[in-house]
């Protein structure tokens, strides 16, 4: 295969996080020190004008194409889940304080789901703003990527338990310890 790389416009942006979004674009955040957007590219190398997060120093993480077609997004440190809905962001809070919203998927039942690093909490918010936790059993959890099963549920990694999670969409967790040495 051959490799392609397009160098970002934006100085100092480090690039977090990849979605394709409609038409084949490439969403991505840009994060670093005085740097703070959401971007996209087309396949043929053009970047659009970045779109700067409100909160600033948010640290954009994880993005996903949502069940409305908007590209959501983490924000780790701003503890806000961020979508591009027509070149414009909003911004719902995380109710725990200092949550750290990591991994975000798009689930079976139309709705966000994403993980709260710091709370040992998967969240679900529907693509209104409606937020709702799940608190996990493991409280050392530290619940990063998630993603959407066949099953129809929610599976997640928990590095601080050393667990794969689950929940459904009605919130049931379950945990499965990871049994290597």
């Amino acid at each position: 295969g051959t490799v392609t790389e397009f160098s970002i416009p934006t100085t100092g942006a480090s690039a977090t996080g990849l979605a394709v979004g409609a038409n084949n674009t490439i969403w991505f955040a840009e994060a670093a020190a005085g740097v703070n957007a959401i971007a996209s590219v087309t396949t043929a190398g053009a970047f659009s004008t970045p779109i700067p997060i409100p909160t600033a120093g948010s640290i954009p993480t994880v993005l996903t194409l949502g069940p409305d077609s908007n590209i959501w997004f983490t924000e780790q440190v701003g503890n806000k889940i961020g979508v591009v809905r027509s070149g414009i962001i909003t911004e719902y809070s995380v109710p725990t304080a200092n949550a750290q919203p990591f991994g975000i998927v798009a689930g079976a039942d139309g709705n966000l789901w994403f993980t709260e690093r710091n709370a040992a909490k998967v969240g679900r918010i529907t693509t209104g703003g409606v937020v709702t936790e799940y608190a996990l059993i493991s409280s050392n959890a530290q619940p990063l990527e998630i993603t959407a099963g066949g099953d129809g549920a929610l599976w997640f990694t928990e590095s601080g338990a050393d667990n794969i999670g689950r929940i459904t969409t009605s919130g049931s967790v379950t945990e499965y310890a990871i049994t290597t040495a």
